[in-house]
């Protein structure tokens, strides 16, 4: 896939944004998004288990932990950029494996308790243990869907929260690229505009922990604030058709993930909060689970439409879709705000 890349990068045989950008998304989000899945249902469990149930405790927890790796993530982006424009586009990728390698060297030193089995290990053959496996893997995604379903705190919330995860995965995986190669032109570009995106996070989960460190007090900025703060982040996005300058686009994109970042862990939070632990990681596996899904379909629709209408129009119809869906996200916020107790 890399020969590919290189080839078509070097000899302009892909046209502009197309070969290359399918590519890199197919790079960034095949082979080890099944482990990250598992991992990313696994960080929701995880906090409860830490600091408790309260949802104050949860959001300055989920906040902190969000400013630490987003940190990095501003860093490793300005680097990247820095890689793409002193050697390229392909040399800079290669640094990928090496990092990965190191990243689990690092893994491994970690002082990990035992694991706790919930359930007798599967005997027989390996296909009755795959049958075994599967079945208990739908079961608890059944299990997550229902407790979605019966809790209009968890249905509301979850509603609001998927949102911001298929954003978060469309922005940075095809948007940005898309919109750095075809639209200004200049591929390195899209590291300047994810740095944005992650500084944004970082202020908008730090915004949210100052909301959150008084525990003498509930904090006024509930979550349905922050689906309504994200709504006016989602229409930042008409940058990428109106004003399609790196000046405009890096603002747009910065106050955008502030605003889906503080809403995100907000609302994971109340879910948290509002689950009992037997069911928060069917729960949060099933939105993961939902949320993938809507990314496989959007972004397979997105990749014809770019071939078929080109950047310029396809951005413009997402806009036009993103302004329909910001008026779901003030319905979920209105109902939201309904299942809080009258101060």
């Amino acid at each position: 896939q890399l020969a590919d890349l290189f080839r078509g990068e070097r000899t302009g045989a892909a046209g502009p944004g197309e070969p290359v950008v399918l590519k890199l998304f197919h790079l960034k989000t095949s082979d080890a998004n099944y482990a990250r899945s598992v991992a990313d249902t696994a960080r929701q469990v995880i906090p409860p288990a830490v600091v408790g149930p309260d949802g104050q405790d949860l959001k300055v927890f989920n906040s902190k932990v969000h400013v630490a790796y987003e940190v990095a993530g501003v860093t490793g982006a300005i680097l990247t950029g820095l890689a793409i424009k002193a050697f390229g586009l392909v040399p800079a990728l290669l640094i990928h494996p090496p990092m990965l390698l190191l990243a689990a060297w690092l893994f491994t030193r970690l002082k990990l308790a035992p694991a706790v089995a919930h359930h007798a290990p599967a005997t027989g053959s390996v296909l009755g243990k795959l049958k075994d496996g599967a079945g208990r893997a739908w079961a608890d995604l059944k299990a997550g869907a229902a407790a979605v379903k019966g809790s209009r705190v968890v249905f509301w919330a979850a509603i609001a929260l998927v949102i911001p995860l298929l954003l978060h995965r469309l922005l940075e995986s095809l948007l940005i690229p898309i919109a750095a190669k075809v639209v200004l032109a200049d591929p390195s570009v899209a590291a300047w505009i994810i740095a944005a995106s992650n500084f944004g996070e970082l202020l908008g989960a730090f915004w949210l922990m100052r909301a959150n460190r008084d525990e003498s007090k509930p904090s006024k900025l509930r979550s349905p604030f922050w689906i309504r703060l994200m709504s006016l982040g989602v229409l930042g996005l008409w940058t990428f058709s109106l004003a399609p300058s790196l000046w405009f686009i890096l603002p747009a994109v910065a106050f955008g993930s502030m605003t889906w970042a503080a809403s995100d862990l907000s609302l994971r939070s109340k879910i948290q909060e509002s689950l009992p632990a037997e069911l928060r990681g069917r729960t949060f596996g099933f939105l993961t689970a939902a949320a993938f899904a809507l990314v496989l379909l959007v972004s397979a629709s997105l990749g014809f439409a770019f071939d078929a209408f080109s950047a310029g129009p396809t951005f413009w119809a997402v806009n036009a879709i993103l302004s329909a869906v910001v008026l779901g996200l003030l319905f979920a916020a209105s109902r939201l705000a309904k299942t809080y107790p009258k101060q």
